[in-house]
């Protein structure tokens, strides 16, 4: 029997014989995680003499429509049934010419996984479920010297980035590990109706649609986020016209880095849409304002113009060169013809809390918004900045252990957004602030 036989997933094929004691396959609904793990235990059974693996979920009862059903319906569609027998009671698959078995558990009856011995290999599904005592139970088991590498196969979503797992086999360097993530759109054999209705997430889940579809880790919400609003539906791919003007808004902090968006305005049915099309952070030795202007003329030298916004205190000082920031910013976008849109003072952090949470929820139908996915530094700020108690951002400092410099690590993209979002649609700022409108700015 081949190993083409099981129509195994491009993605996965390099997995097939990986030794690492925990491979971790994450991402998506319907990425094929979940059949590749039991296309690797069928094909160790067949080809392995004496295993006893263990497949675990948190509740026992879930196990027969999954687990088992999972890798029975693997076998039977490579149609090598004969080579197997399969028990419901108590639930367990074995194959006949090398003894190989799979039995099953349920971390609800802790006793009963304590009392199995003899484990060789163990495949965790939805492992976000198990509290990470109950996975380190698991670990126990596998123990003693066997013939064949010992492996725990960890399948899940990414339902929140505050997991154990996340902490433990992601921000850390744990060793042994093989990380592996795919999304839907990895899996050749995947319906197009399933398809569909991942992609339908974006539009009526968001949350979900950023676990379930993009298979990124989930956002933890607090009730205290500044952009209590903001959703991943936002996110959409950008491209830059060379025809339409471009619209660049800076943030001047120089720690971590110093900032520019670059976004062009797109007309719509109702009014304009904003697309963030990239942003410029630019860390040290380029962390200033000379450098920052000359990679936007880099990337956007035939653009046939820009509109120049941003923190309004940088007409009164510099990062790093002689002169205002300003005053470096329109001498060398010169060639870009820029206009000063700069606002004289910088707006009420509480109404730019209101105004740019009405955008997110598109709540004014003159304005939608379109972040490129390339705009990482942005989409962290939306997900993580938080909101004080008088509505402005509250900005934590941390301290570099190296240099022993004080900075804020994050704020500064959405700031750049926050400068220009006020200034280029000041009517409807205006409106929000009860003032009375002015004019479109653009």
């Amino acid at each position: 029997m081949k190993q083409t036989d099981f129509k195994i997933n491009e993605c996965y094929q390099p997995f097939l014989n990986e030794p690492s004691p925990i491979l971790l396959l994450f991402g998506s609904a319907g990425s094929g995680k979940s059949v590749f793990a039991c296309q690797k235990i069928v094909l160790r059974m067949l080809t392995e003499k004496s295993h006893k693996f263990l497949a675990v979920r948190k509740i026992y009862a879930t196990l027969r429509t999954s687990c088992y059903a999972e890798l029975k319906a693997v076998i039977e569609r490579a149609n090598i049934e004969s080579y197997f027998r399969f028990n419901l009671s108590p639930m367990a698959i074995t194959c006949k010419s090398t003894g190989s078995t799979v039995i099953f558990r349920g971390i609800d009856d802790p006793e009963k996984i304590k009392s199995i011995s003899g484990i060789t290999g163990i495949w965790v599904e939805e492992a976000n479920e198990l509290s990470e005592d109950e996975f380190d139970q698991l670990q126990l088991r596998l123990r003693g010297e066997t013939a064949n590498y010992k492996q725990t196969i960890v399948t899940f979503n990414p339902v929140v980035e505050t997991h154990w797992l996340k902490t433990r086999y992601f921000d850390s360097n744990w060793e042994g590990v093989i990380r592996k993530k795919t999304t839907f759109l990895d899996n050749a054999f995947i319906g197009s109706e399933y398809a569909s209705k991942l992609q339908q997430l974006k539009h009526t889940n968001p949350k979900y649609y950023r676990v379930y579809a993009l298979g990124e880790w989930g956002k933890t919400t607090t009730g205290a986020e500044f952009y209590r609003n903001w959703s991943i539906g936002n996110v959409a791919n950008n491209y830059y016209n060379a025809d339409n003007p471009i619209y660049i808004s800076f943030d001047f902090n120089v720690v971590p880095y110093c900032t520019a968006l670059i976004s062009q305005i797109q007309k719509t049915e109702q009014g304009y849409q904003l697309n963030i099309i990239n942003e410029l952070c630019l860390s040290y030795p380029k962390n200033n304002t000379q450098s920052l202007c000359q990679s936007i003329l880099s990337q956007y030298h035939d653009a046939p113009k820009c509109y120049v916004y941003g923190d309004p205190a940088g007409n009164s000082r510099d990062t790093r060169s002689s002169g205002s920031d300003y005053t470096i910013i329109f001498n060398e976008l010169k060639p870009l013809n820029p206009i000063n849109k700069v606002a004289s003072y910088a707006p009420r952090l509480s109404y730019r809390n209101i105004f740019t949470n009405l955008i997110m929820a598109n709540a004014i139908p003159s304005i939608s918004l379109a972040v490129s996915p390339t705009c990482k530094h942005l989409i962290k700020d939306f997900e993580e900045v938080t909101e004080a108690a008088d509505g402005s951002k509250l900005k934590k400092r941390v301290t570099d252990k190296a240099t022993g410099q004080s900075y804020e690590p994050i704020g500064h993209t959405s700031d750049a957004f926050d400068y220009l979002v006020c200034q280029l649609f000041k009517a409807e700022f205006n409106a929000v602030q009860g003032k009375k409108a002015g004019i479109y700015a653009g």
